[in-house]
């Protein structure tokens, strides 16, 4: 009679473990952890950050309550106003003066740039009024515009081959073949070269905004710009548009200024033109998919901008937070199973349990904690560090595997047994 423990109990013991593991990391975060990270933020982390922050996300995205009732939050309204395909012209008249309050402020920003290069740092400074803070409203601004250009190739972004009266400006070139002014193979000839030329010119707004980080570190010997959550943001993106920071020249000078501004009133003059929508008889407006893009992300835009002042706070708290719940879970699922002996409480409620071979004999605990955590799901969050799309592949294809290894080989043996020296073997035989 085969002693080797199924897929299944061996799964369901693991799910056991996992969830008792979880369980005792997540109240050794609500104390004394939780407190511990937010004291070495804030000394009052809760009402000076969370707090306002929360209520900020919750103005926007709106509220649930424990009792199950929701108030909608101005992109919820936003979304529901989308689906019904129309706005009234009061409603719309607001939106635009969230864009345009948008652009006075990245545009000043802009104005200013050169200027506030010289500025020494100060940590008595607010944070939503240090230059790194203000240079990572301009990058999201930007990001943003470029996001949605993105989605709309069009004539006048990088060219006006098309100027019509009939048309207007910032056509789409989708459009141009339904009027007979371009053909399939030059539509699609024309957008390539325009997806081109945007990520050329995204990549060069990257350059030039870690340009001007660059001067303002050099300028400034008691911060470390280079640390801050601006410049990471902004580097990676750079380095995902293939582009190496260590190639970027220290300077920034008012030409650059110059061509962000350009590149900024571009985009604003496409949004004035394509929100140029007059309201029908009964006064509405009709909205497709392009105007409400541009009226999501100017919410979007402004809620940032209001959480400015704690971005970089709760970006902290959260980093810790995730460093902690992974490493302690780690730690404590190792405790666990070296203090047991691998016979966890999983496999003794499905009545299963592990050996080296000689079940008469206790495991080595190290043998126990080389089963349980390295080879069963340590380099999975180690992977998931890089990517979680590769973790999630990488656990699916071990588990089918194991499934397959523990029902048709001749030891009923996973890879994870065969590298610890162990199996896993119904308790019931012992």
């Amino acid at each position: 009679m085969s002693i080797h423990a199924g897929f299944i109990k061996r799964a369901f013991s693991f799910i056991i473990d996992l969830t008792l593991v979880i369980v005792v990391t997540w109240l050794l975060y609500l104390f004394p952890f939780n407190m511990i990270i937010s004291k070495s933020i804030d000394k009052d982390y809760k009402h000076n950050i969370k707090k306002p922050y929360e209520e900020i996300s919750e103005t926007y995205s709106g509220q649930v309550s424990f009792f199950g009732t929701s108030s909608d939050g101005k992109l919820t309204i936003l979304h529901n106003q989308y689906q019904a395909k129309q706005v009234t012209d009061n409603e719309l008249s607001s939106y635009k003066a969230v864009l345009t309050a948008n652009y006075n402020t990245v545009k000043q920003d802009l104005t200013n740039l050169v200027s506030n290069l010289d500025t020494p740092y100060s940590d008595e400074t607010k944070m939503e009024e240090q230059l790194y803070s203000i240079i990572y409203r301009d990058y999201t601004y930007i990001s943003e515009a470029n996001t949605i250009i993105q989605k709309y190739p069009m004539d006048d972004i990088f060219q006006n081959e098309y100027d019509d009266a009939e048309l207007g400006k910032f056509v789409e070139y989708s459009m141009l073949v339904g009027q007979a002014k371009l053909t399939e193979d030059g539509k699609t000839e024309k957008e390539k070269a325009y997806t081109d030329a945007l990520n050329e010119q995204y990549k060069e707004v990257l350059e030039l905004l870690i340009r001007a980080l660059k001067v303002y570190d050099e300028k400034n010997d008691n911060v470390k710009v280079t640390s801050t959550l601006a410049y990471t943001t902004i580097a990676s993106s750079y380095s995902s548009a293939k582009g190496k920071t260590s190639d970027v020249p220290v300077e920034f000078t008012n030409e650059h200024s110059t061509r962000l501004l350009e590149i900024v009133n571009t985009f604003r003059d496409y949004q004035v033109e394509t929100l140029n929508i007059a309201a029908n008889a009964d006064g509405n407006v009709t909205i497709n998919e392009e105007i409400y893009y541009n009226l999501y992300y100017g919410l979007y835009f402004e809620e940032f901008n209001l959480q400015l002042p704690y971005y970089a706070q709760v970006y902290e708290h959260t980093s810790w937070t995730i460093i902690y719940a992974l490493a302690m879970f780690t730690l404590v699922f190792s405790v666990y199973t070296v203090v047991l002996r691998g016979n966890t409480l999983g496999r003794r409620s499905v009545k299963i349990r592990l050996t080296d071979g000689h079940e008469r004999e206790k495991l080595n605990p190290v043998l126990a904690l080389l089963h349980d955590v390295p080879f069963k799901f340590l380099y999975l969050i180690l992977i998931g560090l890089f990517s979680l799309i590769a973790a999630g592949i990488a656990l699916v294809v071990f588990s089918i595997a194991d499934i397959i290894m523990i029902a048709f080989t001749k030891q009923h043996k996973c890879i994870r047994d065969f590298l610890s020296g162990t199996r896993v073997v119904e308790a019931r035989n012992y």
